[in-house]
């Protein structure tokens, strides 16, 4: 895949696969997931036409538009550095 493309591939792990009760939560769980997968297209394709746009600032994280995901990312680098100088 390149910055035009995106590929998305999902794996389902499920303990239980042989009752009726479990094959149908994982039917209704594949579906929503479909759903949510279709409501997705959109965003992913307006990143990917902003990706060469003038008004995208490169780098890991767009400064505007991901301040979550770069927060989230922040946290666990500070929380793995702190174990792995109080445990190894």
């Amino acid at each position: 895949m390149n910055k035009s493309n995106t590929l998305i591939i999902f794996d389902y792990y499920f303990n239980d696969f042989t009752s009726s009760e479990s094959l149908r939560r994982i039917e209704e769980d594949i579906i929503f997931n479909n759903e949510v997968q279709k409501e997705d297209i959109f965003i992913y394709e307006k990143v990917q036409s902003g990706l060469e746009s003038k008004g995208y600032e490169n780098g890991r994280f767009s400064p505007k538009e991901e301040m979550g995901d770069y927060h989230f990312q922040s946290l666990l680098k500070k929380y793995f550095k702190r174990f792995v100088n109080e445990h190894l």
